[in-house]
């Protein structure tokens, strides 16, 4: 073999990759159509012709009427992959429902249990004095414990300013402040309030 002539055609491999095919999927009703096509045949080799005009293979056929004579061709229709859902109880929303609402009652009841415990203890101080002022805030802290901030402060009657300044204090510096020049000694002092209390 030498080498080819210039006029000659040289036989070059295709380079392309051939797609790689995909699998098919055939619907119920097309398998129903099939078995129908194929019951229609009547004369040899035209089965043979229905097969290659489709694509298909003789077990295709033969699967596909098993299938219909189980039953099972008709529930052919794609399935869903995974795990199967459950089917849903339709009393299960409304249980649930029931049951938020029922642990939201038992969570107020037990916060107006505390707050009615903590209004016995404290009495009757009548908080409009400091002294049962003082006992209003103080219980109110405790109780914003157990009931939550405005809770607490909507049974006490204390301002819930009231309560955060009461539960995290500002110390100020006290600043030394120069005596003024026209200030009172403490003699002349004494003096004027004896006159006014006079």
């Amino acid at each position: 073999m030498g080498r080819p002539l210039a006029n000659e055609p040289i036989n070059v491999p295709d380079p392309e990759v051939p797609e790689k095919k995909t699998r098919r999927k055939f619907t119920a009703a097309y398998k129903l159509r099939m078995l129908h096509e194929a019951e229609q045949c009547l004369q040899p080799g035209e089965i043979g012709a229905l097969l290659r005009r489709e694509g298909l293979y003789s077990s295709h056929l033969t699967t596909w009427r098993r299938q219909r004579k189980e039953g099972v061709l008709q529930a052919l229709n794609p399935k869903k992959r995974g795990r199967k859902e459950k089917p849903k109880d339709p009393s299960a929303e409304r249980i649930a429902q029931l049951e938020k609402e029922n642990q939201r009652l038992k969570s107020r009841l037990r916060k107006a249990e505390i707050i009615i415990e903590a209004k016995k203890n404290l009495g009757d101080s009548g908080h409009r004095t400091e002294p049962g002022r003082q006992q209003m805030i103080q219980a109110a802290a405790t109780l914003s414990r157990d009931v939550g901030k405005k809770a607490a402060c909507e049974a006490m009657e204390v301002s819930r300013a009231t309560l955060y300044r009461h539960l995290s204090p500002t110390t100020k510096p006290q600043v030394s402040r120069p005596k003024p020049p026209l200030a009172l000694s403490q003699s002349e002092r004494q003096t004027v309030l004896s006159e006014l209390h006079s």
